[in-house]
Formats: structure tokens, C-alpha cells, sequence
């Protein structure tokens, strides 16, 4: 049973975040302005938490691109 319940809210994060994703691409905004309300209204998880994740992501994002724009040159 908690297996299934894990299974479950790791498909409904793939799900928030997908919608998350294409919503902030479609708008121009950021992933995280829509991403934090859907898991703090929908999935119960503290504002704290789900601003952190919003932040690491970005920080993850950022990171990527700059490495990448120093190797370009």
C-alpha cells in the first residue's frame, strides 16, 4: 500500500510538473510561478519546500546554461 501511494505521487509531480512546464513556456514566466501553487494547493506541501525546489531548479537551469556559455566562448 505505501508503495502504491509513492507511485502515485511520483506520477502526480511528473504530471504538475509537465503541465508546470509547458504553461511557463507558453507565457514566458517561469516554471516555478506555476509549479509552487500547483504543490501547495494540490499535493500539500509546505510553501517552504516547494519555493526551495522551485529555486533549486533554477539554480540547476542557470547553471547548465552558463557552463555552456563559457564553453562556447
Amino acid at each position: 500500500m505505501v508503495l502504491l501511494r509513492t507511485i502515485l505521487c511520483c506520477i502526480e509531480l511528473l504530471v504538475f510538473s509537465i503541465i508546470a512546464g509547458l504553461l511557463g513556456s507558453l507565457t514566458g514566466l517561469g516554471g516555478g510561478t506555476v509549479l509552487v501553487p500547483l504543490l501547495t494547493l494540490f499535493l500539500g506541501i509546505p510553501i517552504a519546500y516547494a519555493a526551495g525546489a522551485s529555486l533549486i531548479s533554477t539554480i540547476a537551469t542557470s547553471s547548465g546554461a552558463a557552463s555552456a556559455y563559457i564553453r562556447i566562448g
